[in-house]
């Protein structure tokens, strides 16, 4: 999962699992298992669901640059269809959960898109949701682009600021928060800790640029301006930011901002050979992609999270199940074992409700019962507190919005005791 799998960053808190019941605008409270309520289903003027499987679709960088966010994709997709499937599938259909590998390449990712696009067109129950774009920062515009065009509600985990404008994606639903949200705890975190003279570290990617954009509007609107002391770019996944990082250590920041995409493990083994300690402020990708090669740097180190888990608090036994499959699968670490299970969670749970609220896989009727759950709960533990207006659609990321984690495993969770992070502030943005 990616970041945007903030595509991860890259975090519903465990707290946000756990929530307080609410309506949908709809009028149908969600019952145990998901589904909408029954009086709107039964009354519903939308089409009703073809015979057949429902089939969920996804797009991952499985192989390629950005590998490190969709290697085990694969097999999340099966884990993911036995969840749902456990759960009476979907309006008593049975779901087949599938994802191709974009391999990194906007090429092949848009060819992605354009076979779930056509094989909708020709048959309604084939990709009426597709749960996940790429994590391809090129690509993930292109094929919701697309996806758009075609009328299919996407759940995805993107964070850029533009997907979230309503009258350009109507029926994409992201489950991370924007990039302003991201932007606006990371701005709030360095103010709090008096941490605002400020070296940058970024590969210039237009989502990083974004996030640093957001950073300081944010900043200067809580009337505290952030000092860009030094700005140094790297190419996207280089293999060495030795000279990048001399260049803002002789700034000598009190923080550095590590603004890129991905190939963390690379800019932190710089750190280490530079013999360079200093605090940083990342982006949620480092949750996912080259986290062991941290090192002493995680023990000051942070980064913008949307699920995270609170000191004291304990996982729902449904997410720590989800763990103990999802996180063997890349050693508990990359992705965070709490966002690659809730993520995964969400988004087949989030499908369950869209279609089953109206009976109906019509786009309109799953844009309607998406837009009219604001702090809907999903199986009494997974909630959502969403954000809509005529141009917005808010990110579906419970009551706690987008707070700041330590980057260092401070708690443990599962069969097998992975890694888990934990929010290293109160604060959380509401944007």
């Amino acid at each position: 999962m990616h970041r945007r799998i903030r595509a991860l960053a890259v975090v519903v808190a465990s707290a946000v699992l756990v929530l307080a019941a609410a309506c949908s605008s709809g009028g149908g409270s969600t019952t145990a298992d998901g589904a909408g309520g029954g009086a709107a289903a039964s009354t519903s003027h939308y089409s009703a669901i073809p015979a057949g499987n429902i089939v969920l679709c996804g797009s991952y960088p499985i192989s390629g640059q950005n590998a490190a966010f969709g290697s085990t994709a694969g097999e999340t997709a099966k884990i993911d269809q036995t969840f749902i499937n456990d759960l009476g599938g979907i309006a008593g259909h049975h779901v087949t959960v599938t994802v191709q590998n974009d391999q990194s390449s906007a090429t092949v990712g848009v060819n992605i898109a354009e076979q779930y696009a056509s094989e909708h067109a020709q048959n309604q129950d084939q990709c009426p949701v597709v749960y996940q774009l790429s994590q391809d920062p090129a690509t993930a515009p292109l094929q919701a682009a697309i996806l758009s065009k075609a009328k299919i509600v996407i759940l995805a985990s993107q964070s850029p600021d533009q997907f979230f404008n309503s009258s350009q994606y109507p029926y994409f639903f992201s489950v991370s928060p924007p990039d302003k949200a991201l932007g606006d705890a990371a701005a709030h975190f360095l103010i709090e800790k008096k941490m605002t003279k400020v070296a940058v570290l970024t590969d210039n990617i237009p989502q990083e640029l974004e996030y640093i954009s957001d950073l300081e509007a944010s900043a200067k609107a809580d009337g505290t301006a952030l000092d860009i002391v030094k700005t140094a770019t790297i190419p996207p996944g280089a293999t060495n930011a030795q000279a990048a990082l001399s260049t803002l250590r002789s700034a000598n920041p009190d923080v550095v901002l590590v603004a890129t995409e991905y190939g963390f493990g690379p800019i932190w083994s710089s750190f280490h050979t530079l013999g360079w300690s200093p605090n940083i402020m990342g982006d949620v990708g480092f949750f996912y992609d080259g986290y062991n090669a941290l090192g002493n740097l995680a023990s000051h180190a942070w980064a913008p999270c949307w699920q995270g888990e609170n000191v004291g608090q304990s996982l729902p036994s449904q997410v720590v199940s989800m763990i103990n499959q999802i996180a063997p699968l890349n050693g508990g670490i990359a992705p965070d074992p709490i966002i690659a299970a809730s993520v995964s969670m969400e988004q087949m749970l989030l499908a369950k409700y869209a279609i089953e609220k109206y009976d109906s896989l019509d786009p309109a009727a799953l844009q309607k019962a998406l837009q009219g759950m604001d702090n809907t709960k999903l199986l009494n533990w997974v909630g959502m507190q969403f954000t809509e207006s005529s141009t917005f659609h808010g990110g579906l990321v419970g009551p706690y919005g987008a707070g700041i984690c330590q980057s260092s495993p401070l708690g443990k969770v599962g069969d097998k005791n992975f890694p888990v992070f934990i929010y290293a502030d109160n604060y959380r943005s509401g944007i």
